[in-house]
């Protein structure tokens, strides 16, 4: 990881990070131990301060769009939601996993790829989801690759007035 960080941007990190976490090997101490004895590193600097405000975990991302879409609420200062969390909409089917959500304002945010999702079944079982949602008195919002990289200045001001930010 101190190698990696001396060559790659700190979102690359937050990410070996995160896959190390995922991988049941992130250790924490030794991570410490290598600053700790290599302080002049290249990459102690940017290893120190991910380490100091990431918190490992929060931010595994499943696709290039997903990837996008946080560096847009960074880069937006928006909190940063949950990522594929479970949610209960408490109606008997099985519980969703939206792209985003933030629980606390109850809104679920969706990146729609055009490869997955306009697929027929992709297209109606997104409409389902919805609705549950929905009905369990939850805001969903849509979004695109293409909003969100050409004109997420959009995005930015309805996700605003959604979360109430």
């Amino acid at each position: 990881m101190l190698d990696l960080a001396a060559v790659v941007p700190a979102r690359g990190v937050e990410r070996a990070l995160d896959q190390a976490e995922i991988l049941r090997v992130f250790d924490l101490h030794a991570l410490l131990d290598q600053l700790e004895r290599n302080p002049a590193h290249p990459g102690a600097g940017r290893l120190r301060a991910i380490l100091a405000r990431y918190e490992i975990g929060s931010a595994v991302t499943e696709s290039e769009l997903e990837e996008a879409l946080v560096g847009f609420f960074r880069a937006h200062g928006f909190p940063m939601p949950e990522l594929h969390a479970a949610i209960d909409p408490c109606d008997g089917g099985v519980l969703l996993r939206p792209d985003a959500s933030w629980r606390r304002q109850r809104v679920a945010l969706e990146v729609d790829g055009e490869r997955v999702h306009r697929t027929h079944r992709a297209f109606h079982d997104d409409r389902v989801r919805d609705q549950r949602l929905v009905a369990a008195r939850w805001r969903v919002i849509r979004t695109t690759w293409w909003q969100l990289t050409q004109r997420p200045h959009e995005l930015a001001a309805i996700l605003r007035r959604v979360l109430g930010a």
